[in-house]
């Protein structure tokens, strides 16, 4: 639509297109941009957490300057064509994303530091169910590759 209407008095086409522009902020804006806060501030340990979503979100501002910042010149020599680079990329983000980074949507932290092969020390304080992921301790045990009851392994030690 803008590659179409823009310098036109078309109003209905000019509309269209801002219209367009909206629709894809808003999408956009709601889904792959604020995601990739989320995913950060999850998959870096706690002891690192702090500055590995600092840098994270600088890297993000950073290329958000670069982009703004040829914006103006981008559009003045290719007019509409800019918008690809903003397309591409995106693409090229998702598909790295789905290649190389894993799916974390219903884990716990410590589930995720295991999926991204960190050590695991995990210390058994209650005995009831977990109600968000309906997974009964003897599961957890199982998985964990404890034996004994809780009382009789905090006896021993």
């Amino acid at each position: 639509m803008v590659a179409e209407f823009s310098g036109t008095s078309n109003k209905i086409g000019n509309g269209f297109g801002v219209f367009f522009l909206y629709l894809f902020v808003t999408f956009f804006g709601g889904s792959m941009d604020a995601s990739s806060y989320v995913y950060y501030a999850g998959i870096f340990p706690t002891s690192i957490r702090a500055q590995g979503v600092g840098v994270s979100v600088s890297g993000l501002f950073i290329m958000t300057s670069i982009y703004t910042q040829a914006a103006p010149v981008a559009f003045a020599n290719v007019g509409w064509k800019y918008y690809l680079v903003f397309i591409i990329i995106s693409w090229f983000g998702v598909i790295l994303m789905e290649m190389f980074c894993p799916e974390t949507a219903g884990l716990s932290l410590e589930e995720i530091d295991e999926l991204f092969g960190d050590r695991i020390n995990t210390k058994i304080v209650s005995t009831k169910e977990d109600p968000d992921k309906g997974r009964s301790l003897e599961y957890e045990k199982l998985r964990l590759g404890i034996s004994g009851s809780f009382t009789e392994h905090h006896e021993q030690m």
